[in-house]
Order: C-alpha cells, then sequence, then structure tokens
C-alpha cells in the first residue's frame, strides 16, 4: 500500500518562501451537508514514549485535483487518541504538507516526494486512516506514521450518511444497508449504579500493566453502556466474562481476542465489548499476550 512508501519518503523540510494560497476548513459540526460533499476522517494519537509531550497541533494541505483549491486542517492530537472530521466537495485530494507544533514549541515540517491521493465521495464519510506522532526519545526526531483506515467499532453514523469508505482504497468499511445490525444504542444515559470491575494480566511483561489498564479504565464508559444495554434487554444478568489477547506493538492495538470463560454470553454484548477494546489505541511498543476479566453487576442487586 502507499502508506508504507509514504512514510519512507517524508522528510522533515523547511518551509517555501511563498507558500499557495489555502482555504482554511473548519472541522464538522453534525450540519446538514451539501449534495456535492462527503466528510473527510482521521484518527490520530500521539505517542511519546519518554512522557514528556501529550499533545501537538497538527496540520495538513490537501489540494484538490478538479479545482487545484489548496485546503487546510488542523487539529490538537493527544494521547490517548481522538479523532476528527471536516467536510469536504467530493473530489480526488493529493496530500502534500503536514506539519506538527508540539507542546514543547518543537515545529516540524513533512513534504511527500509523491503525494498520495484521497478520494471523497458525496454522501459518505470518507475514513484516511490513522495517524500516530511517534517521540522515542527526548530530543530525537518527531515521526509520522499512517496506519491504514479501519472502522471504529463505536462509531454511529449520521442520518445523513449511509456508508464509511476507505479514504485511500475505496473500500466500504460501513454501510448501514448491513443484514443483521446491532440493536439500537438507547438514547438514555447510562445509570452510575452499573459496576463494571476489570482485572489485567500481562504475565511476564507486568510493568505494562499499568499504562494499558489506565486506558481501558478511562473507556469504562463505553464498557458500562455496553452493559446497559444488555440489561434492557434482560434486566437481571449480571456475571463474569474473560478473554485472551495477543496485543501488537508496531499496530498499538489488540489484534486477536478470544473467550476464555464466559457467565455472559449474549452475541451482541460480547460483540459491543469486543469492538470497544479493539477499537483502543495504546502508547506500548512491544507486542504483548495477556488475559482481561471483567466483572458486571448492578449495584445493591
Amino acid at each position: 500500500m502507499w502508506i508504507l512508501a509514504f512514510v519512507c519518503a517524508l522528510a522533515s523540510l523547511p518551509l517555501a518562501a511563498n507558500e499557495v494560497k489555502t482555504e482554511k476548513t473548519a472541522p464538522w459540526n453534525g450540519a446538514e451537508l451539501a449534495a456535492d460533499q462527503g466528510v473527510f476522517f482521521v484518527q490520530s494519537t500521539f505517542i511519546d514514549t519518554a512522557a514528556q509531550t501529550r499533545e501537538a497541533h497538527l496540520e495538513f494541505w490537501l489540494v484538490g485535483k478538479s479545482d487545484q483549491h489548496v485546503y487546510n486542517f488542523e487539529w490538537s492530537v493527544t494521547n490517548p487518541g481522538k479523532s476528527s472530521q471536516w467536510p469536504l466537495k467530493a473530489d480526488s485530494y493529493e496530500l502534500i504538507r503536514i506539519r506538527s507544533l508540539d507542546s514543547e514549541g518543537r515545529d516540524w515540517n513533512w513534504r511527500p516526494t509523491t503525494a498520495p491521493i484521497f478520494q471523497v465521495e458525496a454522501g459518505a464519510i470518507s475514513h484516511f486512516g490513522h495517524w500516530f506522532l511517534v517521540q522515542v526519545k527526548k530530543g530525537q526526531k518527531l515521526s509520522l506514521l499512517i496506519k491504514p483506515a479501519r472502522m471504529l467499532p463505536l462509531f454511529k453514523l449520521p442520518k445523513s450518511f449511509s456508508r464509511m469508505i476507505d479514504g485511500e482504497t475505496h473500500a466500504e468499511l460501513f454501510t448501514s444497508s448491513e443484514k443483521t445490525p446491532p440493536p439500537q444504542r438507547s438514547a438514555a444515559p447510562v445509570p452510575d449504579d452499573l459496576g463494571v470491575d476489570m482485572k489485567l494480566d500481562l504475565f511476564r511483561q507486568s510493568s505494562q500493566e499499568p499504562q494499558m489498564l489506565q486506558i481501558l479504565q478511562d473507556r469504562s464508559g463505553s464498557l458500562r453502556s455496553c452493559y446497559f444495554e444488555y440489561l434492557e434487554r434482560n434486566p437481571k444478568v449480571s456475571g463474569q466474562l474473560a478473554f485472551t489477547f495477543i496485543y501488537s506493538g508496531s499496530e498499538h492495538s489488540i489484534k486477536s481476542l478470544k473467550i476464555k470463560q464466559a457467565d455472559l454470553r449474549d452475541q451482541h454484548f460480547v460483540q459491543c465489548l469486543t469492538d470497544t477494546i479493539k477499537g483502543l489505541s495504546f502508547p506500548i511498543e512491544k507486542s504483548l499476550i495477556g488475559e482481561l476479566s471483567f466483572s458486571f453487576q448492578k449495584k445493591g442487586s
């Protein structure tokens, strides 16, 4: 894929003396789009193994094939990661420049030797991959890695969109016409009396447990939401669920997740948990194997 070639071709370059006039694009706020517009979507994470920097300001520039306009986008990249989206006219776009200004005042610029092409389709959300800004050691060069797009498990398509596509390959990541969609998420707030306890065992790599467990705990609201939806279908259910997993250090995510023991075997509940966990990004470079167990119960029951 172009992504590997693009990463290898990136180089830190000084800014050109005469920059092309650009059109700054505001983030999408959920408003209805024009008939010829789609949404440009990016996931991003700042990974600093020296724990010196937790946030960076990121900008990039795209050139539209049809109108030759230059569009400028900017957002903050944090750890844990986040997603950002902007409205854009349906067209093919070339990525011509990326800039990062981190929280320590370091200003980095990259220009690809061969500009990668992205496609925005009308009425669709175009996913442009997961962008990682990586600082291995304090004082070393900041690296930019772009991983292939993959569907966000808990991403809910707005009513005006029926599809999410890979912006580079045009492959379908999600369509609302799937034959067996999961139950609709409740609009009601998740009650505070839903208990979710979790335990993590990384065996010989136990030194990595606090960092991984912290991110899991930060997303406990999503896990409780899965349990709340289950309770709406079965009000008295409680029990335990344990997984074994394989974590990929190169992709910063859990790639394999298998049930080891389960009191709770509802298909949609298990899928909700699985998608939530696999959708997380972790700032851990080592590949790991481990066990992750949960205990779900309604407090006072």
